[in-house]
């Protein structure tokens, strides 16, 4: 039982690192030099030193910014609060995180169990979330971490 419990919160734990989540979606879809502001929610939940891959960017989680236009320097903001920064950036993708748990229904719990042992047992599906749909709960996520790029014309107007 201690087990189960065990792959459950891991489960549950895993959707909780949005910040991180998105800074590797960053590195993956920029090569180029970029000058990268982390705010403090994305920066608490993942995206650390560790993630901080290309020694070519500047990786900036400043804190002292008091209006939008403080940002105009960065390329790329990750960010909880992507109305703060509409004037000059655009949001170009966004990464869920854990918000809350919600309980199965016992006819949906019951099925989704019947539909574990038949993937497992019968044919495994790679494109079935197998290991979520045993948990006696949804793992409700939501929007938590922004990427915006600067948008082309910002510099121009400064």
């Amino acid at each position: 039982m201690s087990f189960l419990a065990s792959i459950s919160m891991t489960l549950v734990s895993s959707e909780n690192y949005p910040g991180g989540v998105a800074l590797q979606k960053l590195h993956k879809i920029q090569n180029d030099y970029n000058n990268v502001h982390l705010d403090a929610y994305t920066a608490m939940t993942g995206a650390s030193r560790f993630g901080q891959i290309r020694n070519d960017w500047v990786y900036s989680k400043n804190e002292s910014h008091l209006s939008p236009s403080d940002y105009i320097d960065y390329t790329y903001l990750l960010t909880s609060t992507p109305q703060d920064h509409e004037s000059y950036f655009k949001v170009i993708y966004t990464v869920d995180g854990y918000e809350r748990l919600k309980l199965k229904m016992p006819k949906v719990l019951i099925h989704n169990w019947l539909e574990f042992v038949r993937i497992v047992f019968l044919r495994y599906d790679k494109n079935a979330d197998l290991w979520k749909s045993w948990l006696p709960v949804h793992i409700i996520t939501e929007p938590k971490i922004w990427i915006m790029r600067r948008n082309s014309k910002t510099l121009e107007s400064f």
